[in-house]
This record gives structure tokens, C-alpha cells and sequence, in this order.
């Protein structure tokens, strides 16, 4: 088909002044009486009306001759029974090919070549009665014949020969439009711009400017280069002047009396509204707003869009928006695609389309057979990027091969459309069988689906495999439905068949011995290596490097040694190893053993994070970089592969503690030093598990200070080491007390001191007699000797004569002490003497004065307390008296209240001794005695 022809659009700021205002009109007219103030000298007829191949059959061109002609004289031959013999014309960039007829009537010339040159026949029989009257002569002559059009036939010249003749005349007639159009810039009368154009031949009748609209009326023009003047105008259907020409005249009057308005929107066209752009097709007595431009470009071969006022597009009744679904004239509803035809077959199929059957634009009848119908429309469909899809029940399904839809009863012949078209039907579930391989769009994510249906994912180290990367791609949201069940593809698998690496084209067969043994590979169901491509089978020990990699290994007995080019040369002259590289995937040869050798005390750390240190052939597990430092070993770590790791000889004992035995010997490690125990009652008091060092022992720098029990931070704080645990030691005294003066301690760093459980304090040393508070406790203990005493009272201190000032201390303090006794009064014991504390010294008691006192309210002091007491020499008696005043005699261990005579009758009157209330509260109150 050749080029259609695009019609330029006149820039609507040109128009300006100049433009004639045209009288809105409706969708092409029924014919009328043309108005001369109709006539507009710069829109003549519309390009949609002219360049119209489609408008009339041959059919109904001889109907249209029939009705228009009177009757044919005798003798002659009239246009409505004229035939002749006509010629084949090629295919140019006018008019597509004309294939002759031995016979044909002038209707099917006219027909005919109106189609095949895209001319509108309604035109072509105008110009023939225009130029020789053919259409309603009763008797033409053959001359008329051959100049049925003027072609060729200057209005200054004679005809030329070569293009007489009735059918040329047509075709070269119709054919010379087509040339004005495509190369305007040729001809003297040009679209969208003002042109002096003449009245006559005459140039002394002078001209006028006109602005030229479109195409069409331009080709006019050219054709005939006149417009009418006034007298022409005002005697419309006879002559003016001597000055008149009549040619487009008549063109628009005959045109106007025929078929009605030349300038009327052609039903079938698309039109512009020149105020705000938009652009709307003209069909079946509605207009069709067109969305965007790539709906436009579906229809282009129904023609381009000419500026119409909003006046002239309000008129026209408003239908649906026009899209990708359109009605035919016999009711036929098609997809249009690519300006093709594609059938729907029914409501149903519409429906899984997201369409309906309701309302929708509809085609004009000349419309169908300027779009290729390309018959029914299939479900199965294929888009420009080569991907295949179902639609089914308002979804799209993805698939990879047309055949996975035939067990179903689908054709597996697919319909093309773009992807646009498709682009608002949900996405469903991917149509997917056994064996297939897809990639996602983006070429990130793959989809394996094995012989059993279970389906895999692919992993980065996939990337570049040939076999995964040029798989049938699917978008990315077909692949989001396709969930990996089973999980990533593996390097490598294993299954009944045997093991197996993947390899850029595949997966190759493999002995496991080769890559550290069955362990290094997945366990898969059998129909996994079913699915995969195979890639070939390697006989024995072979060369593989990983995809993108640069380092190429040796696969043998285990291990994976990197090798370089001459040593594969070696290992291929010396062991026939082949020399061919398989390419396998990125992490195929990842934790397959490599043998390696690290000196002692090096720091290893695998892909997994894990650190090892080296001691001879053994990896030991670091758990903390602390016990490193404090080995005193370098803290550069080497990271290495996951093979490397399992390739250490071996790999045993975990670095979790700052005890260490070299030999027969054990030590603590501390700031770098190792220090021995100083006996074994000391390595039992640190409580530490031990490591074993075999030759990273002569590495390391041991002290000959010992580790006792006693250790301290920077900050000074000092401790005992009991059982495993840190038992604070809150003073001088104290630290003296578990022979600190004389044992050497270690100073610890905070995150070793940290990792000893803290335990009780150790019990601190007071002095003996004073006075101990704690916080957020009402209560004042005393010390006596290496206890203390729960002193109930302050009084009893007074009565001490010992300082009523108190020393505050933690309650950790306190809780070192087993449950401390009250002094419930101011009546002690030191040794076997019992005393009573009375103005701060302690009188003694004979027996027989203490056996008259309660034995409970006695409490024993022991020997460093008593030797800080001031002791008297005053004997305490048994006359007491009280704060209140009272004078009580102790006897049988109840008090007695002495009134009246009583006292003098004992004899006590000087012998009384004032006690504190301790004393007074711990003897129980008998009878008075008053004589």
C-alpha cells in the first residue's frame, strides 16, 4: 500500500483577520441550492470530503449518473452506458496499483480509480461535469471524452495527447491531486498561507489575497488558478462579466447541489476544534472524543484531522470516547489494532477483554475497508516485545509457548497487539508447565519449574548463566506470582541420578568427591536435573572458574585450588587432567575445602563472621576479641572464603575464656602477659575454663608474677577471686584482713573484670565499738570485733561511754554478716564478768547482785569491744533508778518500786545507782514494796 497522505493542519494563529467566517454546519449535508454567500474563496471543500476514496461504490456512482442524466440522444454515446478498456497502472507514492479490465463502465472508473488514487468520487463526477457537462450531456462528442477533466488542457495551450482519453483523464486527473498535496512547495497555490490568486487569464482583471485554508482547496487552485468575482457571484447558476471565471465556482455550486455542503464535517473524518485542540472523529451522526495520540495513530489510515470552529463540533451530538473497541456499520465489533481488525466474537470474549457490548463508537461503512481486518480475534495473544498472553475470565496470563494452551481448547495461533492495548487487563497467574525457565523483565529474578511442578528461584550468584538469562522473559508481575516453593535453585544439588553444578549452559554432572563430598550439596527431588539442562559431565578432577570470576580452580579430591596458567599446564601434562574451564555459576566452587596455611596466631574470618584463630593446624573459634587482646596477639583479622573455613585441617575448641594450659601449666592471660596460678587452690578460686594451646604457647609472653586471689581495676577497687567470683573489698583494714599486705594482685581491664561474676562482698573490718548505718534502713549496728552487735538503742552507746557518731555503709556491707544479736540493754558480759554500762564506764556485778538480774537481758561482748570499755571499780548493786525517778530493788529478776519506808528498811539509800532505760525495759516490774 503506498504512503497515506498526511494533511497539514493550518495554524490557527495565520488565519487572523483574513478569515472568511464560515456559517457552522453539521455532519455533510443533504444536497441543497448552493448560496453565493456561502462561497468562501479559501475553504473551497474540506480535505475529508476530497480526499475520500471511500466515498461511493462503483454502484452507487452508476445510480448517481443514472438519476443526474436526462436521456441520451441517438446516435451518441452518453457517460451513464460508456465503457472501455482499461490499462494496469503500478503502485507510486499517489496512487496505489490499477489492475486493468478488458471492459468497464465509467461508474467503476470513476469508482475505482477514486480508491485507488484516495480521491473522493463525489469530486470526480463534479469535475467531469464541471469541465465537459458529461454527467448530464445528451449527446457528447467523443473530444469531450477526451478531455473529460482538463488534464493536460491549459486554459492557454492546446490539450497534451499523451494523457487523452477517458481513463486517463480520471486517472491522471485524480492522480494530480495527490501530487499538489505531497509537494506543495512545486505549485504557485499553497494550504495555510495568503495567495494572490487571479479572477482570469486575464491578468489585467486583477487578483485578490486569499487565505487558503487546506490542502484540497489549494489543489483546486492549482488545477484551476481562479476564483469567482463578484459578478460571477451574484449570478450564480449563469455568467457575470468579462472578467469572470467560473471553474471552482461551479466546482462548489455543482458539489453544493449534489451532495450538499463540501465544507460540511464529512461523517467519518476527524476534526480539530481550533479553540483548545482537542480532536474528535465524526461517525455515524455522533463525534468521538480521541484520548491521545496513540489512540490517533490506530486509525490513521481513516485520515488526518482538519481545524473546525467549536461551533461547527458543538453541533454534532457527543458519543463514548474513542478507544481500542469500535462498532462496524453491519454491527461487527472489532479491535482495532495497528489500524487493523481484529473480530470479537461475543459478549463473553469482550467481557475477558475488561470491554462491554453497551454503547461504543461506530465506524462508517467506507471505514472498514480502508483497515486490514485481520479476522477473528484470538485469546491467545502476542505483544512487540515477544511475550505471549492469555486472556481469560478479565485476567492476563503470561506463558512462554503458544503450544501450553492447546490441551485447553485454545488456538495456538496468537493474535498481535501492542502491549498498550493489553495494559489494563489484571495480570493472573502465569501459564507455566513442567520444564519451563523464565526470567523476570529486568533480568533480576529466574523461575524454574521442575517436572514435578515445584518451583524455583533463582539467586544473584545466577546472573550471567546463559541458560537462566536468555530464558522467556515475564514481567516482573507475572513472576511475583509464581512463588518459589522450593526455595532457591541450588549451586549444587544432588538427587537419585547424581550430583550436579550449575554451569552457564546448564547443569553439569559431577563427582562430589571433587567439591568436599555430598554434604557440600542441596538434597533435591528427582525432578529437579530432569528440568535443568544438562551441560556435560566432567570424567574426573577438573578445571571450573566461576562466572564473571577470574581465578580458576582445580576440582579434586576435595578441594578447590586456585591455580594460574602454568600450574593448570602442570597439572594437565602431569595427572592428564583436561585443560577445558567449566564455567560455572558464581558461588558453585563457594565452601568447597581449600587448602591453605596460616601462621600461629593469625585471625581468620569466614563469610559467616566467624573468627578463628590459628594454633598449628588447628582453628580455634574465637568468641570474643577480648581473650585475644589479652593474649597479647596481633588483632588484624584476614577475611577468607567460606572454602578456606572448610578447608582448615581442623577446627576445635572455642576461644571463650582468659584460661590457658601450655603443656603441663596453667595461666591466666592479662594484658598481654600470661601469669601461672600460684597454687591450685588460686586457679580454683579464679573458677575459669581453660584452652589448651599446642604451638601458639611458645608465641605468647608469660610472667613470672603468679595470679593469687587478689585483683583490681583502674579505678582501685580491689577484690578477692572466690569460687569463680569477685568479692569486693571495701577497705585497708579489710584487704589486711585476707593478707593483702602481703600478696601481690593483678590489675585487670574493665572488660575482663566484667566478665567475673560479681559475689558478696568480702566481710569488712570495723572497729571495734563503732557505730554502722545503712541506706534506706532506720537501723545502727555495732561493732564487736569481727561481728556486730543490732544495737536497739543509743542510750546503750551513752552508757558505754562509746561515740554516738555513726559510719554509713552499702547494704551489701551488712549482708556479709550472719544475722547479728540485739543488745537489748546496757547489761554485758565480757569473759564471765557481768557488767552493767552505767554514765560511760561498766560496773562489774558480784554473782550474787548478777544472779538477781534476768540472765536474758545479758549479752556478751567480745574481747576486742571490752578492752575499748572504760571499766569501774564501783560494784553495781541492786538498787536501781529509773529516768522517771523511781528507785526499784532488782531481786529474783522482777523490779521492785521501794515506797516509804522500804528503802531505809533495806538500806539502800545510798546505795542507789542511776541506769539507763535499756536496763529499766529489760527487768520486768514486780509488787511494790512500801514497808
Amino acid at each position: 500500500m503506498r504512503p497515506r497522505l498526511i494533511v497539514a493542519t493550518v495554524v490557527a494563529s495565520l488565519v487572523g483577520a483574513l478569515l472568511t467566517v464560515v456559517s457552522p454546519v453539521g455532519v455533510a449535508d443533504e444536497a441543497t441550492a448552493a448560496t453565493a454567500s456561502d462561497f468562501d474563496p479559501g475553504f473551497i471543500i474540506s480535505d475529508e470530503q476530497f480526499f475520500a476514496g471511500g466515498a461511493m461504490t462503483a454502484g452507487q456512482v452508476q445510480a448517481f449518473i443514472d438519476a443526474k442524466h436526462p436521456g441520451c440522444s441517438a446516435g451518441y454515446t452518453c457517460l451513464d452506458t460508456y465503457t472501455q478498456r482499461t490499462p494496469s497502472m503500478p503502485a507510486d507514492a499517489y496512487c496505489s496499483a490499477f489492475t486493468g479490465r478488458a471492459s468497464e463502465s465509467a461508474a467503476s472508473i470513476i469508482a475505482r480509480v477514486g480508491a485507488a488514487c484516495d480521491i473522493s468520487q463525489r469530486f470526480l463526477i463534479v469535475l467531469l461535469e464541471k469541465e465537459q457537462s458529461l454527467v448530464t450531456h445528451r449527446s457528447p462528442s467523443a473530444s469531450r471524452y477526451e478531455k473529460a477533466t482538463g488534464f493536460g488542457c491549459p486554459d492557454t495551450a492546446p490539450c497534451d495527447a499523451s494523457v487523452g482519453g477517458f481513463f486517463y483523464q480520471i486517472y491522471y486527473g485524480a492522480r494530480q491531486f495527490q501530487r499538489y498535496a505531497a509537494h506543495p512547495g512545486n505549485y504557485n497555490h499553497r494550504a495555510g498561507v495568503v495567495n494572490n490568486v487571479l479572477y482570469n487569464p486575464n491578468a489585467a482583471c486583477g487578483s485578490s489575497p486569499v487565505l487558503i485554508r487546506n490542502v484540497a482547496t489549494a489543489g483546486l487552485y492549482n488545477y484551476t488558478p481562479y476564483q469567482p468575482n463578484a459578478a460571477a457571484l451574484r449570478n450564480l447558476y449563469g455568467t457575470g462579466d468579462s472578467c469572470s471565471a467560473y471553474g471552482n465556482r461551479n466546482t462548489w455550486r455543482l458539489w453544493t447541489d449534489w451532495f450538499g455542503s463540501p465544507t460540511a464535517i464529512a461523517s467519518g473524518a476527524f476534526v480539530r476544534d481550533a479553540s483548545n485542540g482537542r480532536i474528535y472523529l465524526a461517525s455515524g451522526g455522533r463525534k468521538y472524543y480521541v484520548p491521545s495520540s496513540a489512540i490517533l495513530a490506530e486509525y490513521r489510515q481513516l485520515g488526518s484531522s482538519q481545524d473546525r470552529s467549536a461551533a461547527e463540533i458543538a453541533a454534532i451530538p457527543s458519543g463514548p470516547d474513542l478507544g481500542r473497541t469500535v462498532r462496524a456499520a453491519n454491527g461487527a465489533v472489532y479491535l482495532v489494532e495497528n489500524s487493523q481488525l481484529l473480530h470479537f466474537q461475543s459478549c463473553a470474549q469482550l467481557t475477558a477483554w475488561k470491554q462491554t457490548c453497551g454503547d461504543m463508537p461506530t465506524l462508517e461503512p467506507g471505514h472498514e475497508a480502508r483497515m486490514l481486518n485481520m479476522g477473528a480475534l484470538n485469546d491467545l495473544v502476542t505483544t512487540e516485545d515477544g511475550a505471549y498472553w492469555l486472556v481469560q475470565s478479565g485476567t492476563r496470563r503470561q506463558l512462554t509457548d503458544p503450544a501450553r494452551v492447546t490441551p485447553f481448547g485454545y488456538r495456538a495461533e496468537p493474535s498481535a497487539v501492542d502491549a498498550e492495548t493489553i495494559a489494563a487487563i489484571t495480570i493472573g497467574h502465569p501459564v507455566v508447565a513442567p520444564g519451563d525457565v523464565v526470567r523476570s523483565s529486568d533480568r533480576l529474578q529466574n523461575r524454574v519449574i521442575s517436572s514435578n511442578g515445584r518451583v524455583y528461584s533463582s539467586q544473584s550468584s545466577h546472573i550471567g548463566l546463559e541458560f537462566l538469562w536468555f530464558a522467556p522473559a515475564f514481567e516482573n508481575r507475572s513472576i511475583a506470582l509464581l512463588p518459589a516453593t522450593a526455595g532457591a535453585l541450588p549451586d549444587r544439588f544432588r538427587d537419585s541420578s547424581g550430583s550436579w553444578v550449575l554451569t552457564t549452559d546448564g547443569a553439569m554432572r559431577v563427582d562430589p568427591q571433587h567439591y568436599g563430598g555430598s554434604a557440600y550439596f542441596t538434597q533435591v527431588s528427582d525432578a529437579l536435573s530432569a528440568t535443568v539442562s544438562t551441560s556435560g559431565a566432567p570424567a574426573g578432577p577438573h578445571f571450573a572458574r566461576p562466572f564473571g570470576g577470574t581465578t580458576t580452580y582445580l576440582m579434586s579430591h576435595g578441594y578447590a585450588e586456585a591455580v594460574s596458567a602454568s600450574t593448570m599446564e602442570w597439572y594437565s601434562r602431569t595427572y592428564a587432567i583436561p585443560t577445558k574451564v567449566w564455567e560455572v555459576s558464581r558461588n558453585a566452587v563457594d565452601a568447597v575445602p581449600v587448602r591453605s596455611s596460616y601462621a600461629d596466631g593469625t585471625l581468620v574470618r569466614g563469610p559467616s563472621g566467624a573468627v578463628y584463630l590459628m594454633d598449628g593446624g588447628n582453628a580455634i573459634h574465637v568468641a570474643s576479641m577480648d581473650f585475644v587482646s589479652a593474649l597479647g596477639l596481633p588483632t588484624r583479622i584476614t577475611d577468607v572464603s567460606s572454602g578456606i573455613i572448610n578447608g582448615l585441617a581442623s577446627r576445635e575448641g572455642v576461644l571463650s575464656t582468659y584460661g590457658v594450659r601450655i603443656g603441663q601449666t596453667s595461666y591466666v592471660a592479662v594484658n598481654g602477659t600470661l601469669h601461672p596460678f600460684a597454687s591450685a587452690a588460686v586457679k580454683t578460686a579464679w573458677g575459669m575454663r581453660e584452652i589448651t594451646f599446642t604451638s601458639l604457647g611458645s608465641s605468647l609472653t608469660i610472667s613470672t608474677q603468679a595470679a593469687t586471689q587478689l585483683v583490681y581495676d583502674a579505678a582501685g577497687r580491689t577484690y578477692l577471686l572466690d569460687a569463680g567470683k569477685r568479692r569486693y573489698i571495701d577497705s585497708g583494714a579489710t584487704f589486711a584482713s585476707v593478707g593483702g599486705n602481703t600478696t601481690p594482685r593483678l590489675l585487670l581491664p574493665a572488660t575482663q573484670m566484667q566478665r567475673i561474676p560479681e559475689g558478696s562482698w568480702v566481710r569488712p573490718v570495723y572497729p571495734s565499738g563503732s557505730l554502722i548505718t545503712t541506706e534506706g534502713r532506720g537501723e545502727v549496728w555495732m561493732a564487736n570485733g569481727d561481728g556486730l552487735l543490732h544495737l536497739g538503742d543509743f542510750a546503750t552507746a551513752q552508757s558505754m561511754g562509746l561515740p554516738t557518731t555513726s559510719t554509713r555503709v552499702p547494704n551489701q556491707a551488712i549482708a556479709t554478716f550472719s544475722t547479728p544479736p540485739k543488745l537489748r540493754a546496757s547489761l554485758v558480759l565480757c569473759g564471765t564478768t557481768a557488767y552493767a554500762a552505767v554514765g560511760g564506764s561498766l560496773r562489774p556485778m558480784t554473782a550474787d547482785v548478777r544472779a538477781q538480774y534476768p540472765a536474758a537481758a545479758f549479752t556478751q561482748l567480745k574481747v576486742a569491744l571490752c578492752e575499748r570499755l572504760r571499766l569501774s571499780t564501783t560494784p553495781m548493786t541492786q538498787f536501781i533508778r529509773g529516768t522517771d525517778g523511781r528507785v526499784y530493788y532488782v531481786e529474783a529478776g522482777v523490779r521492785h518500786w521501794l515506797g516509804g519506808p522500804a528503802l531505809a528498811r533495806l538500806g539502800g539509800a545510798n546505795r542507789i545507782v542511776d541506769v539507763d532505760r535499756t536496763i529499766m525495759s529489760a527487768i520486768p516490774v514486780g509488787a511494790t514494796w512500801t514497808s
